[in-house]
């Protein structure tokens, strides 16, 4: 298992927030040596943030996992509608299934995005956020699983 904190990606729609700020990603690469003759994956994800979302609004929270070089890409994502002021999590096994394991007798990278994005509610004057990570919420956590090649 390991965790990655980091300061947080905030997504912003409606009142003084501008187009570009409707969607915004992070991206982190893990660098991985296996013991010879082992490989893993990843077999669980934790994530959590905040959304204040006015009435209307939606913030989507996506997530997606692949290794450098590779086709394959595991991937889930949290959707909340307003009106709503509250920290969520998110939990997956199922959408990881399309990773697949690290490519055996090689250093794995992999790679992982995190991006947010906020759509405005009926009122556009009022501001939406949808966060990831950040200040008060827990680490993102990830569980590994292990094989022999």
């Amino acid at each position: 298992m390991f965790t990655i904190r980091h300061p947080g990606i905030t997504a912003r729609a409606g009142g003084p927030a501008q187009i570009f700020d409707r969607t915004k990603f992070c991206q982190v690469t893990v660098a991985v040596r296996a013991a010879r003759g082992w490989t893993w994956t990843l077999s669980r994800v934790e994530q959590s943030g905040r959304a204040q979302l006015a009435g209307g609004a939606v913030g989507t929270a996506r997530f997606s996992y692949y290794w450098t070089g590779e086709p394959k890409t595991g991937m889930h994502s949290k959707t909340l509608t307003g009106p709503r002021n509250t920290a969520w999590t998110t939990a997956d096994t199922i959408g990881l299934k399309p990773l697949g394991w690290a490519p055996c007798g090689l250093s794995a990278h992999l790679n992982i995005k995190a991006e947010v994005s906020a759509r405005p509610g009926a009122d556009r004057r009022r501001t939406s956020t949808m966060t990831a990570g950040g200040a008060g919420n827990a680490p993102s956590t990830y569980r590994v699983s292990w094989k022999p090649c």
